[in-house]
């Protein structure tokens, strides 16, 4: 109600024959952009965000021995047995790498230095946290620190279709064109194996032979 209140006020000194310009300003604009620079705009924007919540990381439990480092994954197309629609990825398509039979698993490796840390030998298994539905690896930013304590390496990972990772077209099947599905259990199984198998694919590319899985609401899922 209080902000109803503030945008009625700051309207009611906008003389009325100014009133459209905003909306006519927005739709000029909206017309004269084109879609490959409005992506852009926000690629940037999410890179932009990333960049701050690494530095707000360090306000919660921060140590200087502690290194975080913003990793891309190259994995191969063919890690999903059942191939997605053919499509372009609108984060990666007007690279010059990734080649298309790849895509990118974005995510950020956190190290901690401290040579006074004694570690058992689970905590030296790298921890690696999953996400949840609409979101990204960064949701973690307030527990980076705090946990680089129990673990000398964790990773946070943009699953594939979200953040800063590749979009391919998704699968709502698991026929092998990937065409649509015949039940909700067929998509249900297409969609587990699309991420359980990119998981796996990333994980053999980083040459991790063991990891422990962390993860939020659809990321614990997975």
């Amino acid at each position: 109600q209080n902000t109803k209140f503030e945008i009625d006020s700051v309207a009611s000194t906008i003389p009325k024959n100014n009133k459209k310009r905003p909306i006519m300003t927005s739709i000029i604009t909206s017309l004269l952009t084109s879609s490959s620079s409005i992506l852009s705009a926000r690629i940037e924007s999410l890179r932009a965000t990333e960049s701050s919540l690494i530095s707000f990381s360090k306000l919660f439990n921060g140590s200087d021995t502690v290194r975080i480092e913003i990793l891309d994954t190259p994995i191969p197309s063919t890690f999903y047995p059942r191939r997605a629609r053919t499509g372009t990825c609108p984060i990666f398509s007007s690279a010059p790498a990734p080649p298309p039979d790849e895509f990118t698993i974005h995510s950020v490796r956190v190290t901690d230095s401290d040579p006074a840390a004694e570690l058992s030998s689970s905590e030296k298994t790298p921890l690696v946290l999953l996400h949840g539905y609409s979101n990204s690896c960064l949701y973690f930013y307030r527990n980076l620190h705090g946990l680089s304590r129990h673990f000398r390496t964790l990773y946070a990972l943009d699953l594939l279709g979200w953040g800063l990772s590749s979009r391919p077209p998704f699968p709502t099947s698991s026929s092998s064109e990937g065409g649509e599905s015949s039940s909700s259990s067929d998509a249900t199984a297409a969609a587990e194996d699309f991420f359980v198998e990119s998981l796996e694919a990333w994980r053999k590319e980083r040459n991790i032979p063991k990891m422990i899985l962390g993860g939020h609401s659809m990321g614990g899922y997975l």
